[in-house]
């Protein structure tokens, strides 16, 4: 699903950085105040367990870019 560019910061969880929830990026705890920017959000199924929105994040200098768990984003502000 595609909408406007939203400034968004994360609560908890990690960046995943494949599409199959497989490789953990950065854990988010440690970076609750990083805002970071989201357009597109992608209906993931992973074996075994029921289909989940995730969204597709990265942080202004793109050293932080993955895969966050849609419930896990708060502050959705567009842009």
């Amino acid at each position: 699903m595609k909408y406007k560019t939203m400034k968004v910061k994360a609560k908890k969880g990690y960046v995943y950085t494949s599409t199959k929830l497989t490789k953990r990026g950065v854990y988010l705890t440690k970076y609750k105040n990083k805002v970071m920017t989201t357009k597109k959000a992608y209906l993931i199924k992973v074996p075994g367990k029921p289909a989940v929105w995730y969204d597709r994040v990265s942080s202004k200098n793109k050293k932080m870019n993955g895969y966050v768990y849609n419930n896990y984003l708060k502050g959705r502000l567009q842009i």
